[in-house]
């Protein structure tokens, strides 16, 4: 009896498409023999990523890790302010209360004098925009901990130093 997957390979692949992280070599669609490897490429491709693909990938994370922190999965959330919007779409956001600069993640826990933890994602060579800089500098003077993260390993690593693990 042959073993059964857990996911097939489109969910695979529609997953790492999601995250953007890696790639999935599609065999013998290279032209090579098979169960022979394709000649070593010189330099192997950038993989380039995205702040979407890095903050996907770090609520990846949080969906399992919460539990060893003792938080509910509900207390690492998204600030949906961003992004490319139609303008009627935009404005009712606005409308709504959306601001500018808000940044993108709030991890609601207090810990060592911190109110809780918020975190900007970013690829480089992006920076903060102006707004970006003042909202944090706000959040840092009313007591909460900032951090700007340029992977979702950085935001990883930021959240586990702000919990203390």
């Amino acid at each position: 009896m042959s073993a059964m997957l857990r996911f097939t390979e489109q969910q695979v692949r529609d997953h790492i498409e999601r995250i953007g992280r890696a790639t999935v070599r599609q065999h013998h669609m290279d032209g090579n023999e098979p169960g022979k490897m394709p000649p070593k490429a010189a330099k192997p491709p950038a993989i380039k990523t995205t702040e979407h693909a890095e903050q996907c990938a770090l609520i990846d994370y949080w969906a399992i890790a919460h539990k060893g922190f003792d938080l509910p999965e509900f207390s690492l959330y998204a600030i949906p302010n961003g992004g490319a919007r139609m303008k009627a779409v935009s404005a009712k956001l606005k409308a709504e209360g959306a601001r500018s600069g808000i940044l993108d993640l709030n991890l609601d826990a207090a810990r060592e004098g911190f109110h809780g933890l918020r975190i900007e994602m970013k690829v480089r060579p992006n920076k903060l925009t102006e707004n970006q800089a003042r909202v944090a500098e706000f959040y840092r003077q009313q007591g909460y901990a900032v951090s700007v993260c340029y992977s979702a390993v950085e935001a990883i690593d930021a959240i586990k130093d702000y919990l203390g693990a």
